[in-house]
């Protein structure tokens, strides 16, 4: 009874408010919740970004030279078709992905593995693979992870879910492994985060090896005591004060962002998408299962037909939708469409049918 009520609490608040969340599979610095509004929003989130470019030891010319490494480097896959895999993992593909991983394969070569598989589902037999590692598939001086794992790899090759939890001195002990702290960043990580990528830039795993080197330095040695997806995330907010205008979105501009996304979707999911009127929206597979009346879409079909989106829009490629408005780097192409043409929050005052559905649920 209790699992039913969560349920209904999670869906309700679904519907309620529907965020989206892009892709971050491939790009952790990427991957932050965006609430929908106006474009006011725009101009206060990209404001507050610090410009530290200038008071560190870097030009904009020679940061400019090195995001292009790191964007060929740490480039998001993007998958040629809108074909999807939606089956079941076979043992052969998990076969290849524990093999991958053991053999130290970055996630872009990973991910041109299975171009018929979403970067999510991907990310996520990964995750189930490096928990499933055995002893002698592990890396020398890394904290054995595969001792407290909840997962497993059977003698057939493929990977089960084990009973049990795990042990919180186990936890412990993990944590104490990795005393990886949230913190503000220093000025003196900044630049030991632009030495590193003017070492590491254009290799493989580049995240990886910039969180875990060291650089000699007057003081001895130093490290940076990040994860790579901090690092990265750090590297793309100090990476905008060098690219793209500020300020609020002029109308030629979102055109330029509406044609270069329309660019590279098929024509029945671009109208579909970017219809002016929100009950006017439906998928091409929902037309067929729901009624001729889009008034009569239900809340839950609504959802179902987010779902779907998300899912076909992992196709774009946000290097050229920036490159096409010009004006704008990706981060600032992406947190616009997201806010202002795929995320629909009810911000209107709550109904009585909705105040006596949360109550029941609460109950």
């Amino acid at each position: 009874m209790l699992a039913l009520k969560r349920g209904f609490i999670g869906f309700f608040h679904q519907t309620r408010t529907s965020q989206k969340i892009f892709g971050h599979h491939g790009l952790p610095a990427l991957s932050c919740r965006f609430h929908g509004g106006s474009a006011g929003c725009d101009q206060k989130r990209t404001g507050s970004t610090p410009d530290q470019f200038r008071s560190l030891s870097i030009s904009d010319k020679e940061a400019q030279k090195l995001n292009t490494l790191v964007q060929q480097t740490t480039r998001k896959f993007c998958a040629p078709s809108i074909c999807r895999n939606w089956n079941s993992w076979t043992k052969e593909e998990d076969e290849i992905i524990y093999e991958a991983i053991e053999n130290r394969q970055s996630t872009f070569e990973i991910l041109k593995l299975f171009s018929d598989r979403t970067v999510q589902s991907i990310d996520i037999r990964m995750s189930l693979a490096k928990r499933a590692q055995r002893p002698d598939g592990t890396i020398e001086n890394v904290f054995p992870i595969n001792k407290y794992k909840a997962y497993e790899r059977n003698q057939d090759g493929s990977m089960k879910k084990l009973k049990g939890k795990v042990q919180i001195s186990q936890m412990k002990r993990f944590k104490a492994a990795y005393p990886y702290r949230r913190r503000p960043w220093t000025d003196e990580e900044d630049s030991l985060l632009i030495d590193l990528v003017r070492k590491y830039a254009g290799r493989p795993g580049m995240w990886t090896l910039a969180a875990e080197a060291t650089v000699d330095g007057i003081d001895g040695a130093r490290v940076l005591d990040r994860t790579s997806g901090s690092c990265r995330s750090r590297w793309e907010t100090l990476i905008e004060s060098t690219q793209g205008s500020k300020g609020l979105w002029t109308p030629e501009e979102s055109d330029k962002l509406v044609k270069a996304v329309k660019k590279q979707l098929p024509r029945a999911i671009a109208k579909d998408l970017f219809a002016k009127d929100r009950k006017q929206k439906k998928h091409p597979v929902e037309q067929e299962a729901t009624d001729s009346s889009p008034s009569e879409t239900s809340q839950k079909e609504v959802v179902v037909v987010d779902v779907a989106w998300s899912a076909m829009l992992e196709v774009i490629d946000w290097d050229d939708v920036a490159t096409a408005v010009g004006t704008r780097n990706i981060r600032q192409c992406k947190r616009r469409f997201r806010r202002r043409y795929f995320s629909s929050p009810n911000r209107s005052h709550w109904s009585p049918e909705e105040l006596d559905r949360f109550k029941e649920a609460v109950k």
